[in-house]
């Protein structure tokens, strides 16, 4: 198997994954490195594999966009050392339309239905401001998906947005895991702290 360099960018766990720690160790950014895996060391009965590996940039860890104004009304944010929220529900009835406020405006590309996105995220629960998700909590390593490939809240915390911005959502069932029948989060209002730190179109 052979990857094509022109094929779209994919975010790895460095971490997680021995194959690119062997493909980039030491590497500058801006590499670009080829790497042959025989099918035996894959497992048995694998195919043999060809791996290009390319170094693109150093992705900041939190939305670096300047901050502005928290949007009066919605949840309350305090921010870490490291970036990391801390959310604050505040009190009276949770919304029943998707609410979207920006913490911080960033000023990079604008974020399309097409793309694959890269945040680190937050979210809580209206009912309890528990934690039900959070890449914060996976050793600040963030995650990337396509844009419309979460639920319709959080898809309008994404598109439309700029890369660097910090985007806080609440998010009532309907727009979230409402239809997803003996889901934990069926009934809940979810509220989510998106930074978005980077974004790659998709092939079409």
């Amino acid at each position: 198997m052979l990857l094509n360099p022109n094929q779209q960018q994919q975010l790895y766990d460095f971490t997680q994954s021995s194959i690119f720690v062997i493909a980039t160790e030491c590497m500058p950014i801006g590499s670009e490195a080829v790497l042959a895996i025989p099918g035996e060391k894959l497992g048995e009965g694998q195919p043999s594999v060809v791996l290009y590996v390319q170094t693109l940039e150093k992705l900041p860890t939190a939305a670096t966009g300047e901050q502005v104004d928290p949007p009066a009304g919605m949840a309350t944010v305090k921010l870490g050392k490291d970036g990391a929220p801390t959310i604050t529900i505040p009190k009276g009835d949770p919304p029943v339309e998707t609410k979207i406020g920006q913490l911080k405006q960033g000023d990079g590309a604008t974020v399309t239905e097409n793309d694959l996105v890269t945040v680190q995220y937050r979210g809580v629960k209206w009912s309890d401001g528990k934690e039900f998700d959070a890449t914060w909590s996976n050793a600040a390593f963030p995650a990337q998906f396509p844009a419309t490939g979460v639920v319709t809240g959080f898809q309008k915390a994404l598109i439309g947005q700029k890369v660097g911005s910090q985007v806080l959502a609440e998010i009532p069932p309907k727009d979230g895991y409402g239809a997803s029948d003996g889901n934990e989060l069926q009934k809940e209002t979810l509220v989510f702290v998106v930074d978005i730190i980077g974004t790659t179109p998709l092939e079409k």
